[in-house]
């Protein structure tokens, strides 16, 4: 393997601790670990054919996602050939085999409390480059802010596993009292066949009270009417024999208009309060292009139809034609 440039990873092992910029590795050889627990890989940054790449292990890998793990453990060339020789890191004894102690070396102890650390130093970083401004002002700046965006989202991706981990306990202990209780689903259905068994007897007896009662209405009405008609054929009569007696006598008072009495039934009572019939207004669509009209400029109606456009915009890749939908096509980093 030629190298090229090493005075980075010469001062390190130096001791002389050269700064370390995310998004600019260096060559030379280095350590790290795959895993919290897992055992030391040897690594190796060169140049090949005028590219900067990156060994870790047995894996090529993107020398931008590994190098700050890589520069925190810089090692000798001789240490890192034996390991990727033998699998198996020699005993030199002397302190340029070990890693440089690495910036973060105060790193706490516990997994989660090292990940925020972690991820409130990339933050900050990500923070001082975007309050620059809106955009990358060149290849290099923009190179960086595309390395660092990976690392955040390494981060969140390591933030979720132990999310889930955390959070797996408590989603099965969950899951577990949702079996114990789900007894209470067959309960509610069988309260809810009963509502609708004694329901449909108290429909069809209000029903016949109301007929009973518009019936005894209807009679009332009429004896009513004839009452009147009978007063009307009285006061004609008194007139063409006593016209004075039949404008001075005041008319027999007639019984109010009669109106069916209103019916209420009502159903048990022997286990706390009774069960009655309730008002439940349902509407019927019988035009929905009417509907919609009158509906078209309210918020829920505009979101729905901009959730159909999207969907059917990303499905075909903007090669739709959707009445009153003009569609652009939007370069963005992916």
């Amino acid at each position: 393997m030629q190298l090229n440039d090493l005075t980075w990873w010469q001062d390190a092992l130096a001791g002389k601790k050269p700064p370390i910029h995310d998004g600019h590795p260096q060559c030379g050889y280095f350590r790290r670990k795959l895993h919290r627990d897992g055992p030391w890989v040897p690594a190796v940054i060169w140049h090949k054919d005028g590219e900067l790449v990156c060994r870790v292990g047995n894996e090529m890998r993107d020398p931008q996602d590994q190098w700050t793990w890589l520069a925190k453990n810089p090692v000798t060339k001789e240490a890192a050939m034996e390991a990727f020789k033998t699998g198996e890191w020699p005993d030199q004894g002397t302190p340029a085999a070990e890693p440089e102690a690495p910036r973060n070396s105060n790193m706490p102890s516990d997994p989660f409390e090292a990940l925020l650390a972690e991820i409130e130093d990339k933050q900050a970083q990500a923070e001082a480059m975007l309050a620059k401004g809106n955009a990358a002002s060149d290849e290099r700046e923009s190179n960086i802010a595309r390395n660092l965006q990976k690392q955040l989202l390494d981060l969140k991706k390591r933030a979720d596993a132990m999310f889930e981990l955390e959070k797996s306990p408590i989603n099965k202990k969950a899951k577990e009292i949702d079996d114990k209780f789900r007894f209470r689903a067959a309960v509610k259905t069988a309260a809810d066949r009963l509502r609708d068994y004694w329901g449909r007897w108290a429909r069809a007896e209000e029903a016949r009270l109301r007929r009973e009662a518009e019936e005894k209405a209807a009679n009332e009405r009429r004896a009513r009417e004839a009452a009147q008609r009978e007063n009307e054929a009285q006061r004609q009569k008194l007139m063409e024999t006593d016209p004075i007696q039949a404008l001075t006598t005041p008319e027999p008072e007639l019984p109010p208009e009669p109106t069916p009495e209103p019916v209420k039934v009502n159903v048990g009572g022997g286990f706390g309060s009774r069960g009655g019939l309730r008002s439940y207004w349902e509407p019927i669509i019988t035009n929905y292009r009417r509907a919609l009209d009158h509906y078209a400029e309210h918020p829920d109606v505009k979101a729905v139809i901009d959730r159909l456009v999207k969907a059917e915009t990303r499905l075909h890749k903007g090669a739709t034609n959707i009445p009153g939908v003009e569609v652009r096509e939007d370069r963005r980093a992916a």
